[in-house]
């Protein structure tokens, strides 16, 4: 008999589904044979925050354990940042290295933080890059932009290593 995953993981691979709600829906149904799979739960938490529902993300993240929490680092700080917990949710993104997603959020965190130089910094070192995302560019140039306004609005203007237009 398939363990719950591995009947996730067939159904996934068979299906072309874009409808988080099934998605859900699948995920519901295996974890009635395995509560704690942790691919599982993860696939959910990723298709609660498709469907806007951070609050159920969370609670999916922090109740499936250590070894989740870890490995869906991304995603736990991500729901924590919609959620409002801004600090854990940057101090979550700083942990993790060498993504572009966790820089965005770790980014949008300090910015709602005013921590509008970090938010810059940050900002100016994803423009640098290749937006892997559609229309990602044009959202870091916008954020860009309002965190350098920032930085001149509260008279730190000295902060940003030069003026650029981000049109």
């Amino acid at each position: 008999m398939a363990t719950g995953t591995q009947s996730l993981n067939t159904l996934l691979q068979r299906a072309t589904i874009d409808d988080h709600e099934e998605i859900l829906k699948a995920c519901n149904a295996s974890l009635k044979q395995s509560k704690k799979d942790p691919k599982t739960l993860h696939t959910k938490a990723v298709a609660l925050l498709k469907l806007d529902r951070y609050d159920d993300a969370l609670r999916v993240l922090e109740e499936g354990g250590e070894d989740l929490k870890s490995g869906a680092s991304l995603e736990r700080s991500y729901a924590l940042y919609k959620n409002g917990q801004l600090s854990e949710a940057k101090d979550i993104a700083q942990g993790i290295s060498d993504d572009r997603g966790a820089r965005h959020v770790e980014a949008q965190a300090s910015y709602r933080l005013e921590d509008f130089e970090r938010s810059a910094r940050l900002y100016r070192d994803l423009a640098k890059t290749h937006a892997p995302i559609d229309n990602e560019e044009n959202d870091v140039k916008i954020n860009a932009g309002a965190a350098d306004a920032q930085l001149e609005w509260t008279r730190q203007e000295h902060l940003r290593p030069e003026k650029k237009t981000y049109a």
